[in-house]
């Protein structure tokens, strides 16, 4: 049976203490590390998406531009996960 450890991150000095563990964890027992972060979903406001109507932007576009936590989320498992696999850890995931 593979081992598996999830570890949520957020940026904070208690998430980058959690991804230290959670990494010693997985490498002593030759396990996957799935690192995690979490992004609230908050729909568009109405205006905002009647605005982007009415100036011919894309409400796709505006919808990115509103909703930046995932590009934020991305980074945040991305040096996650860089600072696993440069610990001596092959099997990440995030």
């Amino acid at each position: 049976m593979s081992r598996k450890y999830l570890v949520a991150v957020d940026g904070s000095e208690h998430g980058t203490r959690a991804l230290e563990l959670a990494t010693s964890l997985a490498k002593s027992s030759d396990a996957e590390l799935l690192i995690l972060h979490v992004v609230p979903y908050e729909p568009m406001p109405e205006g905002l998406q009647q605005y982007a109507e009415m100036e011919g932007i894309p409400v796709e576009e505006m919808s990115a531009r509103f909703h930046h936590g995932k590009a934020i989320g991305d980074r945040i498992t991305g040096e996650a996960e860089e600072y696993a696999r440069m610990n001596g850890l092959s099997h990440v995931t995030s």
